[in-house]
């Protein structure tokens, strides 16, 4: 009961604090909107159990249904079995991807490329599996943000308490964090040596980091307000990105 509290006075005071500010999965949906056709073949990376939250399972369902083909790939098996939306599934490494050269017009990666330990790697290998022409869009923490920068200082023992209390999240669902392709001059450096392009990338504002707490959701929401005016850009939290394969090469 108190957390349903709590939740409410948080909406009502990011309500009237940040007014303007939209809600951050969507735009990275938006994104995908955008890339999707009926001949697009697409592979979610690190797919997990669903594409999108919970809360945007409509908007899941009707990407999904705007694509030709729908596949995605994770270790985790018991994620794979849970998942809905997929007409596919394929349980594997995503360095590692076991699908045919220049066989994909998007892949995607929602909040999976701040686990890799070499991203480069996974670049390329995706930049091999997509066509000539084709999207990795992925969406990702900024590193040069405070939510990132806490989440290097706290042990991962706490980390997980932490996200467990404070995102209702299960612990299979917390993974280890490098933070390794995470802000935009890391990204162009990635971008370039695997051979892709960088066709937009949007740093956004997101929701407070501890919204139950409200004098620090207060503070939180005080220092989004900032973030908002394009010079502080830069220290926004999140990263969303659309990175094209070169054509020719």
């Amino acid at each position: 009961m108190w957390q349903k509290f709590l939740w409410k006075t948080y909406w009502k005071i990011e309500g009237l604090l940040v007014p303007e500010m939209g809600r951050l999965q969507p735009s990275y949906g938006a994104v995908l909107r955008s890339c999707l056709d009926f001949s697009t073949t697409w592979l979610d990376l690190g797919c997990g159990h669903a594409l999108l939250p919970t809360w945007l399972s409509t908007e899941e369902k009707a990407l999904s249904r705007n694509c030709r083909c729908l596949i995605g790939i994770d270790y985790d098996m018991a994620s794979l079995m849970k998942h809905r939306t997929l007409d596919k599934k394929i349980r594997g490494d995503i360095t590692e991807l076991p699908l045919k050269t220049s066989s994909l017009e998007l892949i995607t990666s929602n909040m999976v490329v701040e686990h890799l330990k070499d991203p480069l790697s996974c670049f390329r290998e995706v930049n091999r599996v997509l066509k000539p022409g084709g999207l990795f869009v992925l969406h990702t923490p900024n590193i040069l943000a405070y939510p990132a920068l806490i989440s290097l200082l706290i042990p991962e023992k706490a980390k997980r308490k932490m996200i467990r209390v404070l995102q209702g999240r299960k612990d299979e669902d917390v993974f280890r964090t490098y933070y390794r392709a995470n802000s935009r001059y890391k990204l162009a450096e990635l971008a370039r040596r695997s051979n892709f392009m960088i066709r937009r990338l949007d740093l956004l504002v997101g929701h407070a980091l501890f919204p139950l707490i409200t004098p620090l959701a207060v503070l939180e929401l005080m220092w989004t307000r900032l973030l908002m005016i394009s010079r502080f850009e830069g220290m926004r939290p999140n990263i969303v990105a659309a990175l094209q394969k070169r054509r020719g090469r």
